[in-house]
Formats: C-alpha cells, sequence, structure tokens
C-alpha cells in the first residue's frame, strides 16, 4: 500500500465523522522502527487541547501483513485522531474511541489487533529453536545474553539444546 492509499482512508474515515483530512494538518507516514506496535497516533497539545498531529504505520506490517490489516490499523489509528479531535483529550480505548471506530468501519469496533507480524523471521537477525523439537523458542535483533551463552540454556519444554540461525 501506498502513502496516498493511506492518506485516502483516512480522508474517507475523517469525512464520515465531519472532519476534513487534509484541513486538519495530520502527518502520515510509515515508520520501519514500528516493530511491536503496528501503528501510533502522535499528539500536540496547545492551551490544554490535544490535537492528533501524526499518524504512523509500520512498515513490517504494510510488506508483511495483509491489505485487511493494514486498513484495520489505519482505521484504528484514525480513531484515536477523530476521538481527540471530538473531545479535545486522549482517549485511549475507552467508550468514546470505540463508538468512533464502531462508525468509521474498523473491526471489533477498535479493539486492539491481533495481528502478529513477530513469527516473520526475515524481520529478526537471530532465530532461536531447539535441536530437539525443532520448535522456535525466540527471536532477536541483537546478540544479547541468550545469544552469547546459549550453552548455558535448555529448552524448556523438552530439554533440547538451543541452537540458533542467524538470518541477515
Amino acid at each position: 500500500m501506498t502513502i496516498e492509499e493511506v492518506k485516502n482512508i483516512c480522508a474517507e474515515a475523517f469525512s464520515k465523522e465531519g472532519f476534513d483530512f487534509n484541513v486538519e494538518g495530520i502527518e502520515v507516514k510509515f515508520n520501519g522502527r514500528l516493530t511491536r506496535t503496528l501503528g501510533t497516533c502522535s499528539y500536540v497539545r496547545v492551551n490544554d487541547v490535544v490535537f492528533p498531529s501524526k499518524i504512523e504505520i509500520s512498515r513490517n506490517l504494510n510488506e508483511y501483513g495483509t491489505r485487511e490489516e493494514v486498513e484495520q490499523t489505519i482505521l484504528h489509528e484514525c480513531g484515536h485522531a477523530l476521538a481527540a479531535l471530538e473531545t479535545g483529550e486522549k482517549q485511549g480505548h475507552n467508550d468514546v474511541f470505540r463508538a468512533i471506530c464502531g462508525r468509521i468501519g474498523c473491526n471489533e469496533a477498535g479493539s486492539k489487533s491481533k495481528v502478529s507480524i513477530s513469527d516473520k523471521d526475515e524481520l529478526y537477525k537471530y532465530t532461536v529453536y531447539c535441536d530437539k523439537c525443532g520448535q522456535v523458542v525466540a527471536r532477536y535483533h541483537r546478540a544479547g545474553k541468550v545469544i552469547k551463552n546459549l550453552p548455558f540454556y535448555n529448552h524448556n519444554n523438552c530439554g533440547g539444546k538451543l541452537v540458533v540461525t542467524q538470518n541477515y
């Protein structure tokens, strides 16, 4: 999905709630650093009133997720932005936020997504698996304590030795 397609989805969601997305001046971009979350909505506070300033979508989600997952994440973040525009405050995942999500077409009325992009080995430098049962135990971006001291660890389920593969 392109950034223009993301902006069009945002503009449509905003128009359903009576706001003009282009007038609100909210920046929309893909963020490659979002690895544990699928999207974020950032705010600025002016005279004790909160305004949404930026919507970011995980680049990994855009690359590895389905179109539906990306669209639902965009709508979820638009729900946060619209809730702030309507109330002047951050709303989190409360009833105001859920009601807005329901009106703009976000599935499950804006509940947190169950999309998981964390099972993609190519997103992580190291994958640790059990040599006995073959189960993936963990994935890491950096060679931390476990990777450096692998002989001292065993798989909790079967007791097998842990083996690491470097993905890139």
